[in-house]
């Protein structure tokens, strides 16, 4: 049965999560206190097989208030989530969102409005990386992935109102995924960046919202997050062999300069040329993590922000390292685990 339009709420919200109950309350109560009425959004959290009390916290929510559903992922991927959301939904424009954020009140509204304003098909505003405690390893994690030396300029620290080429806790319009298809599932991560080349390789506009934020919690420790880059650095070859268009700059530097370490230390052994271009090169870096790390230094006002000239480099290295260790599982040589040998996508065809 089809919906009559004016049953449809204006906006559903989908939330992928597995294990989230520390966060997944207050993502989900910043959605529902928003500025938006009960009427005009829905959310429709799809569970992972969580093991902890996700699924509970849900259940309890949906039970007062009947706009929020709880669906099931057993396949346990991300893209996979988003797309049976999706699929579920009703809403006239999308947000996406994991469990591990919250968002301001004026997110959805100031967002859906701005897609008509601007003609965008795709808009979200810059991520603000917040600590949920205030652990010394938590800061110096949050401090890093705010910094543009760390990140690069991307969503987590764009705030200039304009076109961008992707943003976190996207807002769509449904005829989005209609006309490009739903989220690869062949991809654990990275699968918005490269939704978001497919809607620019079609002429689709994607839009920076700068009023509004979400606010994303790092990861507890500085350990915990270098192994979450690893793991985005890891499929970034893997979504550039799917999509070749979603390749951007900064998420190949790290890359590029992990090579560079690689090659350009046994290279600088035997030619002294080459030494001198190894160590300008390096000494710029340096001074570049250097000042970088006294800015982030300066915000944390903390004696531990000593170090912070060490965690730049580990997570750069973190971040290369993944992305090599993906040419050989996912690309290019004799053995590796490339697209073609994986499931096909399941989200060609767009929504039913």
């Amino acid at each position: 049965m089809v919906l009559r339009a004016e049953t449809r709420p204006h906006i559903s919200v989908v939330i992928a999560a597995r294990n989230e109950q520390e966060h997944i309350e207050e993502c989900i109560r910043s959605i529902m206190e928003g500025t938006l009425g009960p009427e005009e959004v829905e959310v429709i959290v799809a569970d992972g097989g969580s093991t902890d009390g996700t699924r509970e916290i849900v259940s309890n929510l949906a039970a007062r208030h009947t706009n929020v559903r709880l669906i099931d992922n057993p396949r346990r991927i991300t893209p996979v989530g988003f797309n049976l959301g999706i699929r579920a939904s009703r809403g006239e424009t999308i947000c996406v969102m994991g469990g591990h954020a919250w968002l301001d009140a004026d997110y959805l509204r100031v967002c859906r409005d701005k897609l008509s304003e601007v003609g965008a098909d795709i808009d979200g505003g810059p991520m603000e990386t917040i600590c949920k405690n205030t652990g010394a390893s938590a800061r110096l994690a949050m401090a890093v992935q705010s910094s543009r030396f760390g990140v690069g300029s991307s969503f987590r620290n764009f705030s200039r109102e304009g076109p961008i080429d992707t943003t976190a806790y996207a807002v769509y319009r449904r005829s989005v995924f209609e006309r490009f298809g739903l989220f690869d599932e062949r991809l654990v991560r990275n699968q918005d960046n490269e939704l978001a080349s497919r809607v620019r390789q079609g002429g689709g506009q994607i839009w920076m919202v700068a009023s509004v934020h979400s606010h994303y919690y790092a990861r507890p420790t500085v350990g915990k997050m270098l192994k979450q880059n690893f793991r985005n650095g890891l499929y970034n070859w893997l979504t550039w062999r799917i999509n070749p268009a979603s390749f951007t700059l900064r998420h190949a530097v790290p890359f590029a300069f992990v090579l560079f370490l690689l090659l350009g230390i046994p290279l600088a052994v035997f030619s002294p040329v080459l030494r001198w271009v190894f160590l300008c090169v390096l000494g710029l870096y340096l001074s570049l993590d250097v000042l970088a790390s006294i800015e982030a230094g300066l915000r944390l006002r903390t004696a531990l922000a000593a170090i912070l000239p060490l965690i730049f480099p580990a997570l750069h290295v973190a971040y290369g390292t993944g992305t090599l260790l993906g040419v050989f599982r996912f690309g290019l040589f004799p053995g590796g685990q490339g697209p073609e040998k994986l499931s096909p996508r399941d989200g060609k065809g767009g929504v039913r």
